[in-house]
């Protein structure tokens, strides 16, 4: 649970409901219009929301690169780390992708495993709020 709401919230997506069960899970998420989100987000904005996984070794250096960067005046190497983060955020495929990899990660090193976890591909299905209706 940690780690989904940890993934939440760094990709911008929102839970609605979820359930864990024995080999599998299910989400509904709410997916916000990506443009429209990051709407007014800088450079900094972007670099900044890697704190929200900062546990992570990959992200840490991340973090280490776009420090260094600054301080060196690399400004393509800084644009470079938050076109990657704005690529990730308020995006389904990339939170599932990023979710199911970190999912894995922490089970098999759990329970001395290696290789995939999850069969397959995520399975989608768009759920549409239909607009005046009430219980």
């Amino acid at each position: 649970m940690e780690m989904l709401f940890k993934q939440l919230a760094f990709s911008g997506l929102k839970a609605v409901a979820w359930c864990f069960m024995g080999n599998h899970f299910h989400l509904l998420l709410e997916v916000p219009d990506k443009e429209r989100a990051l709407e007014g987000w800088t450079e900094e904005d972007l670099i900044g929301r890697l704190e929200l996984l900062r546990d992570d070794l990959a992200t840490r250096m991340q973090l280490s690169d776009a420090k260094m960067y600054r301080e060196n005046g690399h400004t393509e190497g800084v644009v470079k780390i938050a076109e990657g983060v704005r690529a990730r955020l308020f995006d389904l495929s990339a939170f599932m992708k990023e979710f199911k990899m970190r999912m894995t990660g922490w089970f098999n090193q759990k329970h001395g495993r290696k290789g995939t976890l999850w069969e397959g591909s995520f399975k989608c299905v768009l759920v549409e709020e239909k607009k005046g209706c009430h219980p």
